[in-house]
């Protein structure tokens, strides 16, 4: 697995991450990180911050490539989606003319969350604006897609909602009341919708708007759900440059040390491990 980072973005972490000193510059994998199987990679360097905040978004696009909205400057950025870039490696640039701070891709059509105009809004693939689709959103700020049906879920940062827009025709299908909720994220079968909120990682049903999930994270700033090796965890980011996983099992921190570590004990008259058999059976 490969953990990629523009820098500015914070995807760092106590139990898979951690920043060496300023938690804005460079990060290094853990040990427990490593032994789960994860890679750290650099994508794009050379962002000019407003402050210490760089990259909002990242996602990408129908095309395969790289797209990010840099707040320092207001502007979206694509790249290639490999390693080792400087900004100066962009294929395109667009000033779309208002802050942006989520993307999401349904089917093969990017959207935005327009923190300035209180919409989403469809884009092409280089964020140039196609056209809005909602509009009435209070502040807007993270933005997923629903994979049980293709429609997406936003977040209300300032009006304590989740929403859910119909991603054809811009209407409200359902609202959650959550709290003041940041970065989201959802099941793999759109039946849980997942939000950083107010030092709480939440969960709750998509269909009944009921919590289901709930974990203390201080400064929690976005969440991400896992998958394949790691599927029942979930990731949560925060403000400080740290990352950790949660069991969706039993609402706790993961101790993370012995991910994927090899059982090498023997024990005399009982069968061997796979990792002793793997050692054995090694090349000379």
């Amino acid at each position: 697995m490969r953990i990629s980072s523009l820098l500015k973005v914070l995807l760092s972490g106590f139990a898979l991450i951690t920043p060496l000193a300023d938690s804005h510059a460079q990060l290094t994998l853990t040990s427990a990180g490593s032994n789960a199987g994860f890679g750290l990679s650099t994508v794009v360097t050379g962002f000019a911050p407003n402050g210490n905040i760089g990259p909002l978004g990242v996602v990408i696009n129908p095309n395969g490539k790289l797209l990010t909205f840099n707040y320092g400057n207001q502007t979206f950025y694509q790249f290639n989606d490999v390693d080792n870039q400087t900004i100066s490696s962009n294929i395109s640039t667009v000033v779309p003319g208002h802050d942006v701070r989520a993307m999401t891709v349904s089917g093969s059509t990017l959207f935005e969350a327009n923190w300035n105009a209180g919409s989403i809004e469809r884009l092409n693939n280089d964020g140039s604006l196609i056209s809005t689709l909602a509009t009435g959103i209070s502040t807007p700020h993270g933005l997923t897609t629903d994979p049980s049906d293709g429609n997406l879920w936003v977040t209300t940062l300032n009006s304590g909602t989740i929403l859910k827009i119909n991603a054809t025709n811009g209407a409200v299908m359902k609202t959650i009341s959550s709290g003041n909720a940041d970065g989201i994220s959802i099941s793999k079968d759109g039946s849980t919708i997942y939000g950083a909120i107010e030092n709480f990682v939440k969960g709750f049903d998509t269909t009944t708007g009921a919590q289901t999930f709930s974990v203390g994270v201080t400064g929690v700033d976005g969440t991400a759900i896992g998958s394949g090796s790691i599927n029942g965890y979930l990731f949560a980011n925060t403000n400080f440059g740290e990352s950790s996983p949660y069991s969706l099992g039993n609402n706790s921190q993961i101790n993370t040390s012995s991910w994927f570590a090899q059982n090498m004990t023997v024990v005399p008259g009982q069968p061997v491990s796979q990792g002793v058999k793997d050692f054995l059976a090694r090349e000379p």
